[in-house]
């Protein structure tokens, strides 16, 4: 019994975790390669305003876009799901969900938080 009880929990934590790493890593990659190639364009149109050249940065992280992903089984099948991507220092977007894992997906139950810089 013990057994399939923490099997339920580990097969949640698998079930949430691993299609929201992946999601959130697409999501972040195509944010960070759309910035990355607006940025020559953004510098341009700053400079075209005479606005000083500090003012004309954008920093984006020179590794890529970092994500990060946390599942936390409360019940089996359901999940706390925290997220967070950033494509530079000042740019990023994170999130507390409430989730429920049906075996061949998930489902949003609810949005328990959310922080976007």
């Amino acid at each position: 019994m013990a057994l399939a009880v923490v099997s339920l929990y580990g097969a949640t934590f698998l079930g949430t975790w691993y299609p929201a790493r992946s999601a959130l890593g697409a999501k972040a990659e195509a944010i960070y390669e759309r910035h990355r190639l607006a940025l020559p364009a953004w510098r341009l149109r700053c400079q075209e305003r005479g606005l000083p050249p500090e003012a004309c940065v954008t920093y984006l992280h020179e590794d890529g876009p970092g994500y990060s992903v946390l599942s936390l089984p409360v019940l089996p099948g359901i999940a706390v799901l925290s997220t967070f991507w950033s494509i530079g220092p000042l740019f990023g977007h994170g999130s507390t969900d409430l989730v429920l894992w049906y075996g061949f997906g998930t489902i949003h139950l609810a949005q328990l938080g959310e922080s976007v810089s």
